[in-house]
């Protein structure tokens, strides 16, 4: 065989670090997408789990006003969900997305109370994690329909 022809058989130490490098860029690229995505999608969540409790629980209120009816809102943390009853039956029920956790109450009995004209005499805090364990507030205020989220 030819001398020649035997010595460009193999690859070169510069051409294998090159390809080593484009393939670190890449995996690094990539690294850097997945931890943004997964970012965006708990900010994603987290306001919309926020924005679902607030109007889950204007719902409610405002179907007390309709009905004259008195009913309470129940706070189930071991379920991850709210639960409104009015006349002693479930209304609806708000599940928080499985990456998200509802963290308490500051309420005793875990309820918020409305009476038939869709006030409620219980001022809390609802309180849940997001997937990266920050704790996120929704303050409800006593004797109003107003409810306030605080970061």
């Amino acid at each position: 065989m030819n001398k020649e022809v035997m010595k460009n058989k193999g690859y070169t130490l510069i051409e294998l670090i090159a390809v080593m490098a484009i393939i670190a860029i890449l995996l690094t690229s990539y690294g850097i997408g997945i931890k943004w995505y997964k970012s965006c999608l708990n900010r994603i969540d987290t306001s919309y789990t926020q924005d679902s409790i607030l109007i889950f629980i204007t719902n409610s209120k405002h179907y007390c006003r309709e009905k004259g009816s008195r009913g309470y809102i129940s706070f189930d943390i071991v379920d991850n969900e709210m639960i409104f009853f009015c006349d002693g039956k479930c209304r609806d029920k708000f599940q928080l997305p499985s990456e998200l956790s509802l963290y308490g109450t500051n309420l005793m009995d875990n309820k918020i109370h409305i009476d038939n004209t869709g006030f409620t005499s219980d001022a809390c805090t609802i309180k849940f994690k997001d997937r990266e364990g920050k704790l996120h507030n929704i303050t409800l205020c006593v004797g109003t329909a107003y409810v306030e989220i605080k970061d």
